[in-house]
């Protein structure tokens, strides 16, 4: 394989995982001398080949690569920072294209991002800039007439310009030219992240003069931009006003939680019905903002819009609710575009310019427009509309239930399904660990046996019913104690330790308590910060007098005051400890339950699964809905190491467990192991796990094992490269695998004979690789005893990834034909056509007045 990868701007420990992997098996390396880091070899095995392309011409490098690749060598060609920014991939790749070699991308750390770290900045700081434009000086290389400088600097964006120190001085006079106020924040970085990296602060109207004193001639970014001296804006994201997916917004009396409302309106009579509604909504506490065409607006209590497309696209990614003063047709015409699923869109109600109705439009349950339009219809004592099923019919929903209660959903697609059995009359079971109070919904039944169901719990791991959904209330406190210059990643780990020996979901953390000396500790403070978890401190004083019995420790006392930090954080407010610390990187952590979930006495260890998920064939839009859930519910990942590279994104905070081609029984057993041990497992396989995948040994060696095992069915490599090919599978066909690895070729031999003499259509899986380069050529042989040289095959290579390709043959060329392992091969039937450049196996079916 030939792999483009990105070795970051500089520092050798900024290369990604994934591209160090690739360079430690590679075979050939070809890197940029000039800039990237020479210690970056040292991370290669004995015996490569390195070539220092700085002196080299692009066809010398092309030639390189072609030949190692059609060699079977791996090969990695290893560019400064990032491949897809000014790294000449396009030209590098094409004559790799007309080789017929694959190859793949792997991303770097760009030395845009780089310099932003060295000053350090935020490109897109809130109410400043929200566009960063990088591009570079017009030099020996042109740049488009739209790309110029001086057009770019208009826009006032935040600037990053590469590969033009040495034109400084025309960068000074375009930005100037652009308009730029010569007081705009410049910076110039040289060699950010090496050793002798500097940074250079100035103006636009000084960037001349700052690199001309300093000698700054090459390897350096020049950033321009209000952004590089922001100090006030803050965004949305951690307002404590705000919701989103992750976190509900400042919860008020009664356990509402206030909005962030946008209101439209467009006549005289609509701006008097948005202006009640946003006083009143505001006096609930909710953040109401009207807006209304310049002629009704009058820049206090009424902002002006510009179009109605322009203001909802602004405000249906900026507000929990937008409100329509105006006629139905508007709002679903101008929300149309912006539509994603109500787990995501905002609540949307119409309401009529003379107050009459107010209608529920989109997010009922979830967006909470189903509660806010009997607000708004109680404000101006309209009739409200809603018209979601379970409510229309009077039925219990599980979103909206979860929501007024302050609960978290974890499978929230799970809610869907609830609903539609309760619509159908169906019961749905219902279990809770806490008292929940007024009468049980009708619908949902305590008793067991029930296929789907709901659990109220701390714990994500239980399984009362074959499809649970589980609701968590945010009712936990960790306590957080830890030494000086700990890591975001030690806070991390430590955390994870001890909710797994609570058997707490990390859904059911609301907040972090710890002590006022740790107010500065950086990796405490950044993990809570990116969890979005708000931190109270408490002085030593405040601590010492919490009521318990603690572990004492004389040097914690030595150093901040007080014997225990942990467990007396987590109770400081009436809470009540379910786990003590737990010590671990550094860190120590301890886990309470707030009123009224004190009854928690902790989750026995749950009883483990394993879904065994065929993939499809390239792992990404080829997944199942199905096999992507499945993943997301898994707490491990077990896999060949190739198909989990394909996978990374979706096994975020996950633990993988990578293993190599011949270790399938021992990943069996592993995962059979740890889903014994209570967790929720996910083995995975390429294509259909029933279909030369792990579905099989998986079973037998779980035989008389008490581990549940779901098969989770994928597209296989036959039936997306039929796809690829044309319509080759229209009536029987089979399919054979070419490796010998556990099946002798002369069974192989007899099983190709035998479907060619029935008259199958034939699917060849593996038919090539390095150990096995003459098994196609094999296979044909046998073939051509029984049908003619001109049936009609094809080829589909790499299906479901971003270098697929596919051809349609005849039998008599297939032997020397490109194939390698990732290859599916179709061979025809005597009835197979080639039609418009596709294979084509007849159904049959009569046509009048054509074939049949």
């Amino acid at each position: 394989m030939i792999s483009f990868v990105g070795a970051g701007p500089g520092a050798p420990d900024l290369i990604t995982l994934r591209g160090a992997r690739l360079l430690s098996k590679a075979d050939v390396v070809v890197y940029a001398g000039s800039l990237v880091n020479p210690e970056l070899l040292e991370l290669c095995h004995e015996g490569v080949e390195v070539y220092d392309s700085s002196s080299m011409t692009l066809e010398e490098i092309a030639d390189v690569m072609v030949g190692a690749g059609i060699s079977g060598k791996d090969v990695v060609r290893l560019a400064t920072g990032d491949v897809s920014v000014f790294g000449a991939l396009a030209e590098m790749a094409r004559p790799l294209d007309e080789a017929g070699l694959a190859y793949q991308v792997v991303p770097g750390v760009s030395s845009v991002f780089a310099a932003a770290a060295a000053l350090p900045v935020e490109y897109t700081h809130p109410g400043i800039s929200q566009t960063l434009i990088v591009t570079r000086a017009e030099g020996r290389t042109p740049v488009p007439v739209t790309e110029h400088l001086s057009d770019l600097a208009q826009h006032k964006a935040t600037m990053a310009i590469l590969l033009s120190a040495g034109l400084v001085d025309k960068v000074e006079a375009d930005l100037l030219a652009g308009g730029l106020d010569p007081q705009t924040p410049a910076a110039i970085v040289v060699r950010a992240t090496w050793p002798d990296e500097r940074v250079y602060r100035c103006t636009v109207d000084t960037l001349v003069s700052v690199a001309t004193a300093n000698h700054i001639e090459r390897t350096a970014i020049i950033l321009v931009g209000d952004a590089l001296a922001a100090t006030k804006g803050t965004s949305l994201l951690y307002d404590a006003t705000f919701s989103h997916g992750y976190r509900k917004g400042h919860v008020g009396e009664g356990g509402r939680t206030f909005m962030l409302i946008e209101i439209c309106c467009f006549t005289s009579d609509g701006r008097r019905v948005a202006e009640r509604i946003a006083s009143d909504l505001r006096e609930q506490g909710d953040a109401v903002t009207v807006f209304a065409p310049a002629s009704l607006a009058d820049g206090t209590n009424i902002q002006a819009m510009g179009s109605v497309d322009e203001w909802t696209c602004v405000a249906f990614d900026r507000a929990d609710a937008l409100v329509f003063v105006s006629a139905t047709g508007i709002a679903v015409r101008a929300i149309a575009p912006h539509l994603t699923d109500k787990h995501t869109d905002p609540a949307v109600i119409v309401v009529d310019d003379q107050a009459r109705h107010a209608l529920l439009l989109l997010s009922g349950h979830v967006g909470g427009a189903n509660a806010l339009t009997h607000r708004i219809a109680d404000i101006i004592s309209a009739d409200p509309v809603v018209t979601t099923a379970t409510d229309g019919k009077g039925c219990f929903s599980v979103d909206t239930w979860a929501q007024e209660q302050g609960l978290r959903m974890i499978e929230s697609h799970l809610a869907k399904a609830v609903s539609a059995a309760l619509l159908k009359g169906d019961t749905v079971g219902f279990l809770s660990d806490f008292a929940i109070e007024g009468e049980q919904p009708r619908g949902l039944s305590t008793q067991g046996g029930h296929e789907l169901g709901i659990h109220v719990t701390l714990c994500d791991r239980s399984r009362p019913f074959a499809r649970t959904l589980h609701v968590i209330p945010p009712c936990v406190t960790l306590g957080i104690g830890c030494k000086r210059g700990v890591s975001a990643d030690d806070v991390e780990t430590s955390v994870k330790q001890a909710l797994d020996a609570a058997q707490v979901s990390f859904t059911a953390v609301r907040t972090v308590s710890t002590i006022d000396a740790k107010r500065d500790e950086q990796g405490l403070v950044a993990w809570a910060k990116a969890c979005g978890l708000h931190v109270t401190f408490h002085s030593a004083k405040e601590l010492e007098g919490v009521p318990g019995t603690f572990t004492s420790s004389d040097f914690v006392r030595r150093t901040v005051g007080v014997d225990n930090v942990a467990d007396r954080a987590a109770v400081a407010r009436g809470e009540r400890l379910i786990q003590e610390k737990q010590a671990s990187c550094g860190v120590t952590c301890a886990v309470a339950v707030a009123e009224p979930y004190i009854t928690f006495e902790g989750t026995p260890s749950a009883r483990g699964s394993i879904s065994v998920i065929g993939l499809g064939p390239g792992a990404g839009r080829t997944m199942s809905i199905e096999a992507r859930e499945a993943l997301a519910q898994a707490e491990e990942v077990f896999g060949y190491e190739t198909y989990l590279r394909l996978i990374e994104t979706e096994c975020l905070n996950k633990e993988v467990h990578s293993s190599p081609m011949g270790a399938e029984l021992k990943r069996c057993e592993e995962a059979i192991e740890t889903a014994l041990a209570g967790r929720r497992v996910a083995l995975v396989c390429s294509g259909d796990a029933g279909i030369y995948g792990m579905a099989s040994p998986l079973l037998e060696c779980a035989e008389g094992k008490d581990v549940d095992i779901r098969i989770v069915a994928g597209v296989t490599a036959a039936t997306a490269g039929a796809a690829l090919v044309g319509a080759p599978l229209a009536n029987d066909w089979c399919t054979i695998s070419l490796s010998d690895y556990l099946t002798p070729f002369e069974t192989i031999e007899k099983r190709l004979a035998a479907a060619a003499q029935a008259g199958f259509a034939i699917v060849l899986y593996n038919p090539a690789s390095r150990s096995r380069p003459d098994h196609l050529r094999r296979a044909v042989e046998v073939l051509l005893r029984h049908l003619s040289p001109d049936t009609v095959c094809g080829i589909a290579t790499d299906v479901g990834r971003p270098r697929e390709w596919s051809c349609v043959l005849t039998l008599r060329d297939l032997p020397s034909a490109c194939c390698t392992m990732g290859s599916v091969v179709f061979i025809g039937t005597g009835h197979t056509r080639v039609v418009d450049g596709r294979m084509v196996e007849p159904r049959g079916y009569a046509r009048k007045g054509g074939r049949s």
